[in-house]
Order: C-alpha cells, then sequence, then structure tokens
C-alpha cells in the first residue's frame, strides 16, 4: 500500500509530499475495510489476503525507525524504516495507527462476524456487566398507563428547569 501524496521519498516517486495530518492514517482505513470486506464476502478472501500480507510485512520492515527502533514511518516500499521526521515530530500517529491497523487486519479470519438482525440477540443489561446492583426486567416495566396528570407534572418540572437554567444563565452572563 502506498498513499501516493505522501510519499515522495519512495523509489521511482519524484513528486513532493502534499497530504496535510489525516492523509497520513488512510492506510489504516483501507486496511480496516478491506479486513471488513474479507469478512462480510469470504469470496474475496484470496484477493484481500493477497495485498494485506505483503504490505504487513514491508509496513514491519518500516517500523525500524529511531529513537527506539520501533518509529514506523510513512512509506513502505522502501523496505526499510524512510526517515520521515514529520512522524517523530508530531508522534507519527498516523503512520503507527497505518501499521498497527494492517496487523490487525490480518487477524480477521478469527474473529466472529457481526451479529445480524437473523444471527444476533440483543439484550439489556441495566447493570452493565457488573453482574449486580442493577434493577431486574419486571422492575423496570411501566406498572402502569401515564395519566393526563403525569404529563402535567412532567411539564411543569421541564418549565422550572428550563426557567432556572435560563435565570442562572443570565446571571453569569451579566454579573
Amino acid at each position: 500500500m502506498r498513499e501516493s501524496a505522501c510519499e515522495a521519498r519512495a523509489p521511482k516517486f519524484d513528486t513532493v509530499p502534499t497530504c496535510n495530518t489525516d492523509q497520513r492514517s488512510f492506510k489504516a482505513y483501507l486496511s480496516r475495510f478491506m479486513a471488513y470486506t474479507y469478512q462480510l464476502c469470504p469470496f474475496t478472501r484470496d484477493y484481500i489476503m493477497a495485498r494485506l500480507r505483503p504490505s504487513a510485512v514491508a509496513a514491519a520492515q518500516a517500523c525500524t525507525g529511531q529513537p527506539d527502533g520501533d518509529t514506523c514511518g510513512l512509506s513502505w516500499l522502501m523496505g526499510k524504516y524512510d526517515g520521515s521526521t514529520y512522524g517523530i515530530a508530531r508522534g507519527g500517529v498516523g503512520e503507527h495507527m497505518a501499521a498497527m491497523e494492517l496487523f490487525q487486519s490480518l487477524l480477521i479470519a478469527d474473529v466472529k462476524t457481526p451479529g445480524t438482525s437473523a444471527t444476533g440477540t440483543s439484550k439489556g443489561d441495566p447493570s452493565a456487566g457488573t453482574g449486580g446492583g442493577g434493577l431486574s426486567d419486571e422492575a423496570l416495566k411501566q406498572t402502569r398507563p401515564t395519566t393526563t396528570a403525569d404529563k402535567a407534572g412532567a411539564a411543569i418540572l421541564t418549565a422550572l428547569f428550563s426557567g432556572a437554567v435560563f435565570v442562572l444563565t443570565w446571571w453569569l452572563v451579566w454579573t
């Protein structure tokens, strides 16, 4: 993979890099969506993996820069760290994200496919997965129909709170 607007240092490319900060991470998104395509359309497996695997090897070779020997470069075509100082000066988030997303994409065959309305289930958990302290399904059920008095009370409380927010905002601005 390559981002042609960013990789002027790559062999056979004499252009001046014109990419912005966001473009430095575009290979990450491409890798991720190629992996999702593989997962959702298994017939694309051979085509996609034939592109992801060599790119992953090249990305690993490009992640050998200093200061600690694990700084990732932007160009994966050189077979080594490309000396990209932009990545070091700015933290190299895009370069590292692209490499890590590509490595992670190679694991897509081991990941369960997303659930659908036909295959997945979704059950609420008021305790947010903590295993307790939540309300039971019975406690969450509405015990009686909503009455006109309930609606009037809600309207009054909404008006009071809205008025309080307005008055406090006015007080903060003008005092």
